[in-house]
């Protein structure tokens, strides 16, 4: 078997294409078929991967209890104006279609639309809220000062 990795320093780009492809249409032929470049280095088997470990730069961070409760509560007062739109948009919703019915100059099939407008604003508006609950969760899980 031949070593491929040419004594461990491997090959670049511009070295396959110089020594190994043609000029003209950057093929090879490999077991009996023709390979062009972007095919042979798709191929993972066609890299050579080095792992170097290297020495940490940095210190686990901690953090004051303090610290992780003032940005617990600014969370919290966010999460509760989420909620506060929620409860907005839920009351839309909900009223939308009287609303449009008592207006002089909406066309009533708009309803509909709105409808749906508030419904997609609401499904997003309720992800928002579940993300900072796990941003929150995840504050209460820091590493505290001892």
């Amino acid at each position: 078997m031949e070593d491929r990795s040419f004594s461990g320093r491997g090959l670049t780009r511009s070295d396959l294409e110089k020594e190994f492809f043609d000029d003209y249409y950057q093929q090879r032929h490999i077991d009996g078929k023709w390979v062009d470049l972007e095919t042979y280095l798709s191929n993972s088997e066609n890299r050579l991967n080095k792992r170097i470990d290297y020495d940490l730069c940095t210190e686990p961070a901690t953090f004051s209890q303090e610290q992780i409760n003032d940005r617990c509560q600014e969370l919290t007062d966010l999460l509760s104006d989420v909620e506060n739109y929620q409860q907005y948009l839920n009351t839309m919703l909900r009223t939308i279609d009287k609303h449009i019915l008592n207006h002089l100059w909406i066309d009533q099939s708009f309803s509909k639309i709105a409808s749906k407008t508030i419904q997609e604003n609401l499904s997003r508006v309720n992800s928002l809220a579940n993300k900072i609950e796990t941003i929150q969760s995840g504050f209460k899980q820091l590493p505290v000062v001892a």
